[in-house]
């Protein structure tokens, strides 16, 4: 998605403005929003995750579950990442932003882990990239409770409709380049199979694609 300017992205300000107007105009009204304010490094002090209602279409939805929200960080990259120009082959680079499903009453925790895996290719200075696996005890992270003990990372081809022409997910705007990265929490059975061939990376994409679990659900059950 393309938005119009005259003049060049020089501070946070204009980059959260159109990064809060991107996501206005792709996901809709905004319906709730958690703050995580505070200094990081690399970080914007501001650091939020905006909720929206989900395009994503699954037919246990259509039995009378709720439908999760689409939440996407706002803040996550106060810095080109690392490696984006390469990996990219944009010279200017690229920021990040998150997009993770849940329901409002787990918003706080997921605000945590996009925190924490915004920090991610800073610290380690490399992009991260679809198909990756992070673990939580790479991101320092943990939630008493939750099956989970990774993430994965692809890009949010079940909200962006525009996925293989123009994306909705990534955002373009005199120097300023924003993608948007879809976080999946992993179980550790789902992380392994991942990670034992390259290969799998397209069998679990494809497992998500026929199983369709609810994305929301921190409680689901593994797709392997």
């Amino acid at each position: 998605m393309r938005l119009d300017a005259e003049k060049p992205i020089l501070n946070l300000d204009d980059v959260r403005s159109f990064a809060l107007l991107h996501g206005q105009r792709w996901l809709g009204q905004r319906l709730h929003m958690v703050e995580l304010h505070g200094r990081h490094p690399w970080v914007d002090e501001k650091f939020s995750l905006l909720g929206y209602a989900s395009k994503t279409q699954n037919p246990v939805f259509e039995r009378g579950v709720p439908r999760p929200l689409a939440w996407m960080s706002s803040g996550a990259s106060r810095f080109m990442v690392p490696g984006s120009d390469r990996a990219f082959r944009d010279a200017s680079g690229v920021r990040y932003e998150y997009l993770i499903h849940g329901y409002p009453q787990d918003a706080r925790q997921l605000a945590h882990l996009l925190l924490h895996l915004a920090h991610w290719p800073y610290m380690n200075q490399r992009c991260l990239n679809a198909g990756q696996v992070v673990t939580f005890d790479t991101l320092n992270f943990s939630e008493p409770g939750w099956a989970f003990d990774s993430v994965y990372i692809t890009y949010p081809y079940e909200d962006d409709q525009q996925m293989y022409g123009e994306p909705d997910g990534q955002l373009r705007v005199a120097n300023l380049r924003i993608q948007v990265m879809w976080v999946i929490p992993l179980h550790p059975a789902e992380r392994a199979f991942i990670e034992a061939d390259e290969a799998n990376v397209d069998v679990f994409e494809e497992r998500i694609s026929t199983v369709r679990p609810n994305p929301g659900d921190l409680a689901r059950p593994s797709v392997i």
